[in-house]
């Protein structure tokens, strides 16, 4: 208790978020795979996670800017597992150096290595065939690929990619804006979110809170099988829950338009590095769809890295060679995705200082999971009555 005050009076969480980001940006330039410094260094950064938990109200005003924040700080554990401990991303390999499930290593290193390499952030070694070996000895280009590698979520152009991240445009894959229509674009964006967001909270009743969400007011099909159900609460459930979805849509669209505005104004990174964020909203006709394909990808890479591995090398389920998609792994690596981000969002909520036993984000995420292998069965159910029995 005494060190976690002091940690609390000492640190903020800014400066935190900096220090644990520079540690991974340090340990994937200047360390190998094999390095004791990786797996030593993991317990700090839990550590530090852990006692940083009851300091962000005290250090941040306003809770949509907690979110924000501790949803960055808590995913550096995510980020450390999958990019230095599961992964093992190295500059010496420059990308990862190990995989799971039905890949292996020699797998990779059959592959010529100019078409697995993982690009930089200004693609400066894909135009550099000759002294490659030369090139990627200083020090400048390690930090520059610890950086690449560490800032990127769907490590967008490289071989790496996370899976179905939206193009530019669904036509012609291959296209990207030029600098300056991306500018316009994504500072609109950012103006029409601002705007949509600050309609949205002057619908907000605060005042109402403690009656509409109240402890008892909370469950609702024990409630319903008693008939204390109204159809007014049935509107205002409605109403709140998707008030809350358009509201997270808008606040990540126009955070992640603000952010990338900013890099390619600097110069930091190209426009062709900041893909659309979210996919269609056609696209959402499914809860599988809805995740998988048109929800933002930001996080895909770390929950279903660690996922697999813990599907493969921990519990040791394997595919089959000439079934690919056996069910028993499949659905546990499904599962576990959705834990992990249930437990991320309940720790983020957690930061916003809303207990653990009130925050219903981890039965969220499962409830989704088993939403998608619900609807799995379905549609196998339905392919067996018509006679499409192609993917058993």
């Amino acid at each position: 208790m005494v060190l976690a005050l002091s940690f609390s009076c000492t640190l903020h969480p800014l400066i935190y978020l900096v220090i644990q980001k520079s540690l991974i940006i340090f340990l994937l330039a200047f360390t190998t795979p094999g390095s004791i410094l990786r797996p030593a260094l993991f317990p700090a950064v839990l550590m530090g996670n852990y006692y940083l938990l009851p300091t962000y109200t005290l250090r941040i005003p306003r809770l949509a800017w907690i979110g924000f924040v501790s949803g960055e700080i808590l995913t550096g554990p995510l980020d450390y597992l999958e990019k230095l401990l599961i992964s093992q991303w190295s500059f010496g390999h420059y990308g990862p150096s190990a995989e799971i499930g039905s890949k292996t290593r020699a797998d990779r290193q059959d592959k010529p290595s100019r078409e697995h390499t993982a690009r930089s952030p200004n693609s400066a070694l894909d135009k550099e065939n000759s002294g490659w070996a030369t090139t990627l000895a200083s020090s400048w280009k390690r930090l520059k690929f610890g950086t690449w590698v560490a800032i990127s979520n769907r490590y967008i152009g490289s071989p790496y990619q996370a899976r179905n991240t939206p193009p530019y445009s669904t036509s012609n894959p291959n296209y990207v804006p030029s600098r300056s229509a991306y500018l316009l674009r994504r500072g609109t964006v950012f103006l029409a979110c601002y705007l949509i967001i600050n309609v949205l909270l002057l619908g907000n009743q605060p005042a109402l809170n403690p009656i509409i969400y109240a402890e008892t007011e909370v469950p609702f099909f024990p409630r319903l099988s008693r008939h204390e159900i109204t159809p007014e609460e049935i509107f205002t459930r409605v109403s709140t829950t998707l008030g809350f979805w358009i509201g997270a849509y808008f606040t990540i669209q126009g955070y992640y338009s603000a952010t990338g505005f900013l890099s390619v104004a600097s110069g930091l990174s190209s426009q062709k590095d900041r893909r659309p964020t979210f996919g269609s909203p056609q696209d959402a006709y499914s809860i599988r769809r809805f995740w998988g394909v048109f929800w933002h990808q930001l996080m895909r890479k770390k929950f279903t890295t660690i996922a697999e591995y813990v599907t493969f090398p921990l519990l040791r389920l394997f595919r089959l060679p000439h079934k690919p998609h056996t069910i028993l792994p499949r659905y546990t690596q499904l599962v576990l995705a959705f834990v992990i981000s249930g437990l991320l969002h309940q720790s983020i909520e957690m930061a916003q200082e809303l207990r653990w036993n009130e925050s219903g984000a981890l039965e969220f995420y499962v409830l989704m999971a088993m939403g998608i292998i619900a609807e799995d069965v379905v549609v196998w159910g339905w392919g067996r009555v018509v006679g499409d029995r192609d993917d058993e």
